[in-house]
């Protein structure tokens, strides 16, 4: 099954993802273990948050493009409590 087919997102949620790859000013990751991939904007400085590829992060959905199968998203602030994947 396409996730894509009945996306279960929308605008506005709060999810988790994992951080597979970093570039200049931004991440890409994985929705809580979907094979669903999201564009992270870099939490706040103010927010003293660093990614790191195989950690967990939640975000705020603020675009979905469905045409071009791309969520978007700020990220809010590392989750805790979970181990390291390199």
């Amino acid at each position: 099954d396409n996730p894509w087919d009945n996306l279960r997102y929308r605008v506005g949620d709060i999810v988790r993802a994992k951080c597979v790859s970093v570039t200049g000013h931004n991440w890409f990751g994985k929705i809580d273990g979907e094979e669903i991939e999201i564009y992270c904007e870099f939490p706040p400085v103010d927010k003293n948050v660093r990614v790191i590829v195989g950690e967990e992060y939640e975000c705020h959905i603020f675009r979905i493009r469905e045409k071009s199968r791309l969520i978007m998203a700020a990220t809010s602030r590392k989750v805790e409590g979970r181990p390291t994947v390199n």
